[in-house]
Formats: C-alpha cells, sequence, structure tokens
C-alpha cells in the first residue's frame, strides 16, 4: 500500500489515503464536506420545486372555492326567487316557519310524535355518549311503551306522511315546517337517544291508525344504535321494521336515511357507522326502498355542535329542508300543500 496525497476539485483541500501501486488517485476526488454541501444543494433544489408545485396547487383550489361559494349564492339567491313566485301564484295565505311550542312540564322527558306545528324533546345524544361506558341507560328498556299517540291527524285527509328520527331530527324539524308549510298531515315524530327499532315501531304505531291511507314514512334514525354499540343488528332490525310497516299498510312508501358520519375522532365508532351504511344500502334493495345519504349535506356543509354528534343550525336545516323536499313531492307538490289556518 502506498500513502498518497489527494486534493479535492472543490475547495482544494488535502488529506492522504492509502492506495495499491496498481491504483491511481482520483483527479476529482471531493472531500467530505463538499460531497455533503452538493447533496444538500441538490435537496434544496427538489424541495424548491416541490415548493412552488404547492403553492401553485394551493392557487388552484382558493380559486375553486371561490366558484363555488359564488354558485352556492348563485343558487340560494334562485331557490329563494322560486320561492317568492311559488308563493305568489298560490290561492292560499303564506303558511309561514311555525315555531315549536313548548311541552308541558310534565312532559319534558317525553319522546313522541308531533305533527308538523309541535316538536317533542327528551335526553340526548349527549347522554348516551357520557353513559356509553356504563349500563344501557334506563330509556332503552321502556322505549317500546313510550306514548305515540301525541299526533292526530284530521279525519278525511287521503295522505299521510311521518317522518321519525333521533335527537338530531329535533334540529331538523323548523326546515320541515317551514318548506311543507304546516301542513298537518305531515307528522314529526323525534325520539332523542332511542335505537332504529324504537324509531320504526312507534313510526309504525302512528302508520296503523291512517293505514288505508296513502302513506309515506320517512326514518332517520341509527346512530344511537352504533354509539350504544348495537349496530351488529342493524340490519335484521330494520327489515324487520320494513316488513311490519307493509303488513300493516301493504301500499306505504318507506324511505330510509343513512347515519351520519359524525366527526368524532375514534376508529372504530366512525368503521361502525360505515358499515351500518353498507347494511341499510343492501337491505334496501332486497327489501325494496329508498334511501336518503344524508351524508351528501354533512360533507357538504360540516356543521356539528361542539359535542360532535348533533347537527348545528345549519346542517340541520340543509337536511330537513331536504327531507321535507321528498314530503311536498309525495303530497303532489307545493301547491297542494295545506297550510293551516
Amino acid at each position: 500500500m502506498v500513502k498518497k496525497t489527494v486534493k479535492c476539485s472543490e475547495c482544494g483541500v488535502g488529506w492522504k489515503v492509502e492506495i495499491s501501486a496498481e491504483e491511481k488517485a482520483e483527479d476529482d476526488a471531493k472531500c467530505r464536506q463538499c460531497e455533503f454541501e452538493e447533496k444538500m444543494k441538490n435537496m434544496m433544489a427538489v424541495q424548491s420545486g416541490l415548493m412552488e408545485k404547492i403553492a401553485e396547487l394551493e392557487n388552484a383550489l382558493a380559486k375553486e372555492r371561490e366558484k363555488t361559494s359564488a354558485m352556492e349564492e348563485r343558487l340560494r339567491a334562485a331557490e329563494k326567487g322560486l320561492s317568492k313566485v311559488v308563493k305568489g301564484n298560490e290561492d292560499a295565505g303564506d303558511g309561514g316557519s311555525i315555531m315549536a311550542t313548548t311541552p308541558r312540564a310534565g312532559e319534558m322527558r317525553e319522546t313522541g310524535m308531533t305533527k308538523a306545528d309541535t316538536l317533542a324533546t327528551g335526553p340526548s345524544y349527549r347522554e348516551v355518549v357520557l353513559r356509553e361506558g356504563g349500563s344501557k341507560p334506563a330509556a332503552v328498556t321502556h322505549a317500546s311503551h313510550l306514548v305515540s299517540s301525541q299526533v292526530q291527524v284530521s279525519e278525511g285527509m287521503s295522505e299521510q306522511v311521518i317522518i321519525a328520527g333521533d335527537s338530531n331530527l329535533v334540529r331538523c324539524a323548523a326546515a320541515i315546517k317551514e318548506r311543507v308549510k304546516g301542513d298537518k298531515r305531515v307528522a314529526i315524530g323525534t325520539f332523542p337517544g332511542q335505537t332504529l327499532g324504537t324509531v320504526m315501531s312507534q313510526a309504525g304505531e302512528q302508520l296503523a291508525a291512517k293505514a288505508n291511507n296513502r302513506n309515506l314514512v320517512v326514518i332517520a334514525g341509527g346512530l344511537n344504535d352504533v354509539l350504544k354499540k348495537e349496530s351488529s343488528g342493524l340490519a335484521t332490525t330494520l327489515a324487520k321494521g320494513v316488513d311490519d310497516m307493509r303488513t300493516v299498510s301493504p301500499q306505504v312508501q318507506i324511505v330510509v336515511c343513512t347515519v351520519p358520519e359524525v366527526p368524532v375522532r375514534n376508529v372504530n365508532l366512525q368503521r361502525a357507522v360505515i358499515d351500518a351504511n353498507k347494511e341499510i344500502w343492501r337491505i334496501s334493495r332486497e327489501k325494496g326502498f329508498e334511501v336518503v345519504d344524508l351524508n351528501r349535506e354533512v360533507h357538504r356543509w360540516g356543521g356539528f355542535q361542539r359535542d360532535k354528534i348533533h347537527f348545528d343550525k345549519r346542517l340541520g336545516h340543509e337536511v330537513g329542508w331536504r327531507l321535507a323536499g321528498r314530503a311536498v313531492a309525495f303530497l303532489g307538490g307545493s301547491r297542494a300543500l295545506r297550510s293551516p289556518g
């Protein structure tokens, strides 16, 4: 081995290396520091290019958001204009938005069906979440005994719409009443903290009162089943509920809403919601009922209260407006609505 001095081709610093007699020192050898600096320059150049691309994508995204926002504003303006035209052409007076009545003191913890001008209250999703780690809420054990006779659809009406759901439906009720103009043929049933089976059984009891009419039943539930870790039997519950309603009223039209994908940071809960919705879609194909995907509104508006379970005012309005649209179509359109008074 022979020791030779090699100079860096960049900085000129020399160092001694051992090479065999046959080998020759490289003329363009570089010291480790110069090699490191060269690699750093290459990495910085690549990073700079990536930052430029990211900036371009962010600018493009901002422009798309502006376009989307402008389009939404135009759509809202068009809806308001159309609503004014329809109202102006109708012979009947404007039903307006009807405020929910305040329950009596003895009914504050009750659940049940109400007409389009009233609202029921009861245990919230918050209570369900807080109790999830312990025993089942006492309300579940007597849910099947809750009274649904609070609604009495007027005699002589040939159509009936029942919209039943959990406490998120409370946030949708105002928009439903506004769009149906307080039509008494539309009944809203809210069952806070109750599972899908309870919601469907209570809707079925109300359906039995007018079994010979043209009936539409809209079911918005299932989230409590997920929160209580009982969603594994959701498909069986749904199928049985549909069969029971059709036994009572063979011509009933049934609409089932998907379970909202709440923004709770719990992988198991999120997976359970997705699986529950897959089951809803699967049973809908087997039983032949309609499915309304509420997650279209959830993903578009994404508005939840701090508990990340309940809809906020905006999301509740959008979901309620959509559900009410299904009721309006069933009743024959806006002109066929019967405003109170």
